[in-house]
């Protein structure tokens, strides 16, 4: 069983997503925030980077503190979630995505299609 201590660093260590605002419109001419819709979609992203980590980083990667540059892998795995036209799994690659399931963008989507477009 962890000592607080250890759940702490534990927790400190997990990547979080959450909704933003001030993000490159989604389409060009789409929403540049994602509150109110967004939240499915950071779920997904964080369970796949999770995946991600656990993959790369193994369960037992722990964040030491602020200032630690980390592994590389963690640094690139991030990438893959910036809030960017080209980033592969980016909140507005995702929406795209999302469209050609149906889903308009800035529309809310359930535990189904997030699976479904991160396939």
């Amino acid at each position: 069983m962890l000592d607080e201590t250890e759940l702490l660093e534990d927790v400190a260590s997990r990547i979080w997503f959450t909704y933003r605002k001030g993000f490159s419109q989604i389409n060009g001419n789409g929403p540049d925030s994602d509150q109110g819709w967004g939240c499915m979609i950071r779920c997904g992203q964080m369970l796949l980077a999770e995946t991600f980590s656990r993959l790369y980083l193994k369960r037992t990667f722990k964040w030491d503190s602020p200032g630690n540059t980390g592994n590389p892998y963690y640094w690139k795995i991030l990438s893959y979630f910036r809030d960017e036209k080209l980033a592969p799994y980016s909140i507005q690659q995702i929406a795209m995505m999302g469209v050609s399931e149906g889903i308009q963008i800035g529309k809310w989507f359930g535990p189904n299609a997030i699976a479904q477009v991160l396939k």
